[in-house]
């Protein structure tokens, strides 16, 4: 089947935890198997940012989250409308999680710098479905760039921002801060039991991107199609450098990626 970027191809069977699958290029669908829908297509730039997109229908906020398979994308990619289904109340608090703990890892932080209104918007996308007035940017406090372009955005009066209490919380720079247990512990002074969520405490926390990408969903009806990322290490043209490229297909390859970024030394080798 010839399919259009946006398009869905996959969805969660109904009452099982999941999410639906959307195209994230136009072009033929050549397999599927039990592992992967494989689409060829032809001339897929490294950046999807400005190639048009079958749109979500307008839906509630909470639906379109749920509709768009949006997913936490700081790794664990569980369901972003199953955490914010539950409202924590007014006395909770959403937790926007940008320490950027993983050495090298920097796409967030960049996001965040250049484009922080979008983050912010999602933000209070969450904070409303949260049901609470408390939001919290954890951010350490060695990304001073990072740190202004939020400060500056929100003295400038962003829409939808009225009765948000958006506070920024300076983490220390120390490793494993990112982890959500130590973020709650440092933002709000408590410690987590092993086996309780954040919600145990009144929190939700969700990384920048996933936020970003909950503003697509709400405010441009955009399925989950594209991804973040740093690309870095023995890289043939760039050793030393670090490589961030916003808005790459899902479901491009590692190795496809690495060739973009100039392939790895000549004594390295990588797999599919």
């Amino acid at each position: 089947e010839e399919v259009c970027r946006g398009q869905k191809i996959a969805a969660a069977p109904e009452g099982k935890l999941g999410c639906p699958i959307y195209a994230s290029v136009t072009g033929r669908v050549a397999a599927v198997t039990a592992d992967a829908i494989t689409i060829e297509a032809e001339d897929v730039p490294v950046s999807m940012t400005d190639v048009p997109f079958e749109k979500l229908a307008l839906a509630a906020p909470l639906d379109m989250v749920r509709a768009s398979g949006r997913v936490g994308l700081g790794g664990a990619g569980f369901p972003a409308a199953v955490k914010y289904a539950k409202p924590l109340g007014p006395s909770g608090t959403v937790i926007m999680n940008a320490a950027e703990c993983e050495p090298i890892l920097s796409h967030n932080i960049d996001a965040l710098e250049q484009h922080p209104e979008a983050a912010l918007r999602g933000l209070a996308i969450a904070m409303d479905l949260a049901g609470t007035p408390h939001g919290v940017i954890a951010i350490k406090g060695i990304h001073t760039k990072a740190i202004a372009a939020p400060e500056h955005a929100l003295s400038g009066g962003l829409p939808g921002m009225a009765g948000k209490d958006i506070q920024l919380h300076k983490l220390k720079n120390i490793y494993p801060v990112g982890e959500e247990r130590a973020i709650v512990r440092e933002v709000l002074g408590t410690l987590l039991d092993v086996t309780d969520l954040p919600s145990a405490v009144g929190a939700i926390v969700s990384n920048i991107e996933t936020l970003t990408r909950m503003h697509e969903a709400v405010d441009l009806g955009k399925p989950l199609m594209d991804k973040d990322l740093t690309v870095a290490g023995k890289l043939e043209k760039h050793m030393g450098e670090t490589l961030i490229y916003h808005d790459v297909p899902i479901g491009r390859m590692v190795s496809a990626m690495l060739d973009i970024a100039g392939g790895t030394m000549a004594e390295d080798s990588y797999g599919e």
